[in-house]
């Protein structure tokens, strides 16, 4: 288990960190190019096309993901394929409603809602691209179901590179008209790209496919597709609904604030349009395990292999600290080398530093809800993350206008602490594990301030000079990255048995005790 499971996070992690730099690039080229001003405006415009995208997947991709590893798990490739059949129809119903609302709605949308008429094009020209998603995520989920990595993954990374040079092209011509047609540029460039990973995902499910089906496929299948799917489809229409109204708040509340409505598109988009996706960056690593999380647990849920699946949550949790920490320090350490080197400005690097501390919260956050609905607590999920977003628009419209940006932060800061706490203590009580706060927050957070002061002593002490330079920030980061894993080692939260399992994983061994004790202890 050990082994397979750490072959599919090794290519899933590979590929999405290619992907994750090539979104990142992409980002910093668009803000190089549009400015806060414009990267604030397309935030507006994809606040309400992810609500679109919303409805176009409504938790499909998760319930294919699922019932596809228990079928498989059960070793029925029939009934695999069937919940894919399914499931495209489903979601190409929904997709196009959600095309032609967002089509013919556009107007109000952007001239009464967003309340800036240089969307209305934008939104008209993302629709086509809606149907495209709502299949391609139902085939992405099959693979990943089946557990063949490499397929969805390399649909990601064909997606990044057609959306990049179409978008590039596009700009360079629609650009001088204004920022209006900027964003058409990347609309356009959104629907190009969605439909060439579509049509590869198609070709390559088409090519592994080795006999044709027959029949109606087994009774019950509807009913399973739906009971995973409309819980997380409700979700999603919730938080999807709740997360347009937030986005929609800021830019207003900015503006009550005292900020222009430029200044207040400015302020937006270097939090929401530059900040956060720099911050969110590093959980490439995390997401590519969560991933890999759902059919496996699933997989053992269904079997009742409880050993199993106590370790991988012990595992994942016990990794997913210990990196959200770390990260979380050298975002607080270097925010201002990070924000001049990467997007050249002076301005995102204060935001960047109030955000850190998040990290370790939002990381958490996102492997704990995979393996919630790995182990059928999709409900729960859902209670959690429409209270999120109830609170966080409640909170907003009260402090933006007091507190401006500062106001936002602290709404961050507040809704991710009770849904990480909610989350984790789900998880903890459905598998029976305790967590020890010393192992898991008290000494990385230790470790992770001494190397801070350690790194600062050491850069007085040789007179080290600032230079916005890729190579030096990386030899600045390196003594931080190496003294926290040393008091890691000596205060034995990294033990000889971690540093074991971690080795095991590039051997052709089992991993010691996965079913054993090691299997059935607690996060230490």
């Amino acid at each position: 288990m050990k082994r397979a499971l750490a072959g599919h996070a090794l290519i899933l992690t590979g590929t999405a960190l290619l992907n994750r730099f090539a979104d990142m690039f992409f980002t910093v080229y668009i803000s190089n190019k549009i400015g806060p001003e414009g990267m604030g405006l397309l935030q507006l415009i994809l606040s309400v096309y992810f609500a679109a995208a919303v409805i176009s997947t409504s938790g499909i991709s998760m319930a294919v993901i699922r019932l596809v590893s228990e079928e498989t798990g059960r070793g029925s490739e029939k009934n695999a394929r069937f919940v894919l059949k399914k499931s495209c129809i489903l979601s190409l119903y929904l997709s196009v409603f959600a095309a032609l609302a967002l089509f013919f709605f556009s107007g109000p949308i952007g001239n009464d809602i967003l309340r800036d008429g240089r969307t209305v094009s934008a939104l008209k020209f993302l629709a086509p691209s809606l149907p495209f998603m709502g299949i391609s995520s139902c085939i992405r989920g099959y693979f990943h179901g089946v557990k063949n990595t490499v397929k969805p993954s390399s649909s990601l990374l064909l997606e990044q590179l057609i959306r990049f040079l179409s978008t590039a092209v596009l700009l360079e011509v629609m650009l001088p008209k204004g920022l209006e047609y900027a964003c058409i540029a990347a609309s356009c460039g959104s629907v190009i790209s969605e439909a060439g990973a579509c049509l590869y995902l198609i070709l390559l499910y088409r090519f592994e496919k080795r006999k044709r089906m027959s029949g109606s496929g087994p009774r019950g299948i509807i009913k399973r597709i739906a009971a995973v799917c409309f819980p997380l489809a409700a979700s999603s229409y919730v938080r999807s609904f709740l997360n347009t109204v937030e986005n929609i708040m800021i830019p207003a509340g900015l503006e009550k604030f005292g900020a222009s409505p430029k200044a207040s598109l400015e302020q937006y988009g270097i939090l929401k349009g530059m900040a956060m996706p720099l911050l969110i960056f590093p959980s490439v690593f995390l997401s590519s395990v969560s991933t890999i999380l759902i059919p496996v647990i699933s997989e053992a849920n269904v079997l009742q292999q409880k050993n199993k699946i106590r370790y991988v949550i012990t595992r994942v949790i016990q990794f997913t600290s210990l990196l959200s920490v770390l990260i979380a320090g050298l975002f607080i350490l270097f925010a201002g080398d990070l924000g001049v080197l990467i997007y050249r400005s002076a301005e995102v690097g204060p935001v960047l530093f109030k955000l850190a501390p998040l990290v370790p919260l939002i990381y958490l956050d996102f492997a704990t809800d995979g393996m919630l609905i790995g182990l059928n607590q999709q409900v729960s999920s859902l209670k959690y993350n429409v209270l999120d977003s109830m609170l966080k628009v409640g909170l907003l419209f009260v402090l933006i206008p007091k507190m401006g940006v500062d106001g936002l932060i602290l709404v961050l800061f507040c809704t991710k602490i009770l849904n990480m706490t909610l989350s984790i203590g789900r998880l903890l009580m459905v598998s029976k594990l305790k967590l020890q706060l010393m192992n898991c927050i008290i000494k990385p957070v230790f470790s992770i301030v001494a190397a801070g002061f350690a790194a600062a002593f050491l850069y007085r002490s040789t007179a080290s000079c600032k230079i916005h330079n890729g190579a030096m920030l990386a030899l600045e980061m390196i003594p931080v990255i190496a003294v926290y894993f040393l008091l890691l080692i000596l205060t034995g939260c990294i033990k000889t048995d971690d540093i074991d399992w971690f080795k095991s994983i590039f051997r052709n061994k089992s991993a010691p005790h996965i079913a054993g004790e090691t299997a059935g202890r607690s996060l230490r």
